[in-house]
């Protein structure tokens, strides 16, 4: 299986390259008042305007100071969104019975545990089987208006 590996500060990430729409770096973000601080704002890409949130600051909950940002585009079901990664490491072939289906995550990755399909070693390295599309059963991070703002 074909994915991509990000970084997240210290975690290292794989994504299926199928499920990747595009990787994109130095676009323009458009802040939107009233959200929560991982929602870093809307992008607009070739006709398309999309939201763009910071993993990071989802799973820590504090806002990151990295000015520089990749962002993997996805679309599932037509959803359209971004999601801000510290680093782009490349793409690799991993083979999918090397993937740990049952693993122990690290308490920081709470927040995300149900959008992991396992964890793999690759270079020494663990390495987290990441599925965007399963963000959407995360209610909180579906509402990301923060009425305290």
């Amino acid at each position: 299986m074909k994915v991509i590996r990000f970084k997240l500060s210290q975690w290292d990430f794989i994504t299926p390259i199928n499920e990747i729409q595009e990787i994109v770096q130095g676009l323009t973000l458009y802040r939107l008042p009233l959200t929560k601080p991982w929602l870093l704002g809307a992008c607009h890409l070739r006709g398309n305007i999309f939201p763009v949130t910071d993993l990071l600051t989802f799973i820590t909950l504090k806002k990151r100071i990295e000015m520089k940002q990749h962002l993997l585009l996805f679309n599932q079901n037509d959803w359209l969104f971004g999601l801000a990664v510290s680093d782009i490491k490349g793409m690799i072939d991993i083979e999918i019975n090397d993937i740990n289906q049952t693993p122990d995550y690290p308490k920081e990755l709470t927040r995300l545990s149900g959008c992991f399909g396992g964890i793999t070693l690759y270079e020494n390295e663990s390495h987290y089987l990441f599925h965007p599309e399963k963000l959407i059963n995360i209610p909180e991070f579906m509402l990301s208006f923060d009425a305290n703002a």
